[in-house]
């Protein structure tokens, strides 16, 4: 019986984590529409004022007993989404030169 439950819970768990996993997926998929922007009008990967203010939008929504742990999520989340930025610029940086190249080379 126990276990019955504990089996029921770790489906909805699995469900939630489902459902994260495809909200990262559509995050990513604006970050890279945010890259472009912030490249095209030269803003920084990083905007600590906005993940401040994110970060304090979400404390009050958690509540202080969550607030800890929803901070580290964002924190997290954050990491994530700057690297990627960052990757996204590489990527396009390399694309661009490549181009280049293939312009001298004509």
């Amino acid at each position: 019986m126990i276990f019955l439950e504990l089996d029921e819970i770790r489906k909805r768990i699995d469900g939630i984590d489902d459902k994260l996993i495809e909200l990262l997926r559509q995050r990513l998929d604006a970050v890279t529409e945010i890259t472009a922007y912030k490249e095209k009008h030269g803003l920084p990967v990083d905007d600590s004022q906005r993940e401040a203010a994110i970060c304090r939008r979400a404390t009050e929504r958690l509540g202080a007993s969550y607030a800890p742990y929803g901070e580290d999520f964002l924190d997290g989340l954050f990491a994530i989404s700057r690297a990627y930025q960052q990757q996204c610029r590489e990527e396009t940086k390399r694309k661009r030169e490549a181009g280049q190249e293939k312009e001298e080379s004509s």
